[in-house]
């Protein structure tokens, strides 16, 4: 490879100014500082002429470019080519595979169901179904993740898998792996009709909405059930294990809640945006909100959790989050040599002033309730989860067997086992308990 094209794989750190690359040739392409990496050239040069082995070109520059990022903060990441293209799709709300849902029970793979929109959809499989092989592997010992990655990420669009019906016969069902619609918006429980039940509590008019990451649709959907939940008398927002996301559409869903003033301040190398909420869409003020967090909420979802909370328009709920404050651009290298995921920004909650602009250190957001999970709770918990996420499969006839444990356990069973709901239910039902937990000191939080 030309030295002129290692130098500028290896200054791509510099022109981290959008998802376009630019080129040497662009007019706006600025090769200072590129000398800097002469050295870098050389032994890169001397190690393709004179190693004893022959070296794949592309594997020592990815290898260096991954070097590089590494030094940076534990958020910026660089992806190869493989893994790319699945996590921007991702962002974008679309996921490839098959789409079904299995789990481990006692050592052996059960079928729970099908990923909403997903191929595993029409498949002639039935809820209890175990899973034996895929593509003629034995899967049995394997961990889920390496079950699921066999369903959804194999070589070929074809996929073949192995099953033991519930009278005993085996069938091999040959599936096809497509493109699956992300659905982030969620509930506890399915209907019958398989519909999410985002009413929890009918008697107290208090809705439920699970945001599990932030995509494009994230906010959409979110209106939608609002409509649908038709001016409830209160509201959980379950935030818990959201990674984050997408920093307008995190901005869009606090704009649903808040009339004015500034969401966040984003801080960029020579650039400060300042982010406000408008009145042309907001969820009644009347109406109070309790914010669910924990220790995996982070990025653009401790925005959302973390300026519903300084406004007092939400009382937050749980254990402190991850603190994770950043902004990443994704950059895409020439040449197929994959993706860098940069921190360019960082977003900051309360009113600059000082030495806000220099700071780097990013606290948690600290609950104004801080209910403590244990380890038992959050595992039990996360199972139902993964069961009502799993529809029925199109050709199952409709019957008991079909429905999720989820669908099976009523309000007052989930209260039972997640302390954090339970808080947050009962806050909602005592509306004094609620204005008092709003009126409460503000919370030191240091960006």
């Amino acid at each position: 490879m030309p030295r002129r094209n290692l130098i500028w794989a290896l200054a791509i750190l510099a022109a981290a100014g959008g998802l376009l690359l630019l080129m040497p040739n662009s007019p706006r392409w600025d090769p200072s500082g590129t000398a800097d990496f002469d050295p870098v050239a050389d032994a890169y040069a001397k190690i393709r002429q004179e190693y004893l082995l022959e070296v794949d070109p592309d594997e020592l520059r990815r290898q260096a470019i991954a070097s590089m990022v590494d030094q940076l903060d534990e958020y910026s990441t660089y992806l190869p080519p493989e893994k790319a293209q699945t996590f921007s799709d991702r962002i974008k709300g679309r996921a490839r595979g098959l789409g079904l849902k299995v789990e481990i029970v006692n050592g052996r793979v059960a079928i729970l169901g099908a990923v909403e929109g997903s191929p595993a959809v029409n498949l002639p499989l039935r809820r209890g179904d175990r899973l034996l092989e895929v593509d003629g592997l034995d899967i049995s010992g394997m961990e889920l993740k390496r079950i699921e990655n066999l369903l959804d990420t194999g070589a070929s669009k074809e996929v073949a898998i192995t099953v033991m019906h519930e009278d005993g016969k085996w069938e091999v069902v040959r599936a096809s792996r497509g493109e699956i619609s992300v659905k982030s918006v969620q509930a506890l429980w399915r209907t019958q009709t398989g519909a999410w039940a985002h009413l929890i509590d009918p008697a107290n008019g208090i809705g439920y909405i699970r945001i599990k990451e932030i995509l494009p649709d994230t906010p959409s959907d979110v209106r939608v059930v609002l409509r649908r939940l038709d001016r409830p008398r209160g509201l959980v927002l379950d935030l818990r294990d959201n990674p984050g996301g997408s920093l307008p559409e995190a901005a869009d869903i606090c704009d649903m809640f808040l009339h004015s003033g500034v969401i966040a301040s984003i801080i960029s190398r020579g650039r400060i945006e300042t982010l406000r909420a408008n009145e042309l869409e907001t969820y009644p003020e009347e109406m109070p909100v309790v914010v669910l967090v924990n220790g995996n909420t982070a990025s653009a979802a401790e925005l959302v959790a973390g300026s519903l909370g300084r406004h007092r328009r939400a009382a937050l709920v749980g254990s402190p989050t991850r603190g994770k404050h950043c902004i990443q651009r994704m950059i895409r290298l020439a040449e197929g040599l994959g993706q860098i995921n940069l921190t360019t920004s960082r977003f900051v909650l309360h009113p600059l002033k000082g030495t806000a602009l220099l700071e780097t250190s990013q606290s948690p957001i600290e609950p104004h309730l801080v209910v403590p999970l244990d380890e038992a709770a959050a595992a039990s918990l996360r199972r139902l989860e993964i069961q009502s996420e799993a529809i029925a499969f199109a050709q199952a006839s409709p019957s008991t067997t079909d429905a999720s444990s989820a669908a099976e356990l009523s309000l007052a069973d989930f209260l039972q086992l997640d302390a954090q709901l339970n808080a947050a239910v009962n806050l909602l039902r005592r509306p004094a308990d609620m204005a008092k937990t709003l009126r409460a000191p503000d919370l030191d939080e240091k960006e």
